[in-house]
């Protein structure tokens, strides 16, 4: 079993965003679910936040040269603009981890 990771842009409208058929949403990756029943009740709950950071860690990763030194993307506009993306996570997704990807733009 595991959660799906999504990637969308922050300012699409949330009714959009919501909808599956919209394709507003990139699966990025997976996080891998388990009980972690090797540890004691004691451990398991510190366990399990590091499990859940070092999995984010791994899928994130490759997103992060391109926050730190940007990428060009063309806007709707028609010009190409140099973007810096900023990513998000966002508490009220209960079932799934969205990671929302936020565009500071630079003049």
């Amino acid at each position: 079993m595991a959660w799906p990771v999504y990637i969308t842009i922050g300012n699409i409208d949330k009714s959009l965003r919501r909808k599956p058929s919209s394709g507003a949403a990139v699966l990025l990756g997976y996080l891998p679910y388990t009980k972690l029943e090797c540890f004691s009740a004691n451990h398991r709950s510190a366990a399990k936040h590091q499990f859940f950071h070092d999995a984010m860690e791994l899928i994130l990763k490759p997103l992060e040269k391109t926050g730190l030194d940007g990428v060009d993307l063309a806007c709707a506009d028609g010009f190409i603009r140099h973007v810096f993306p900023i990513l998000v996570e966002r508490p009220e997704a209960v079932e799934n981890v969205v990671v929302f990807l936020l565009v500071r733009l630079t003049t």
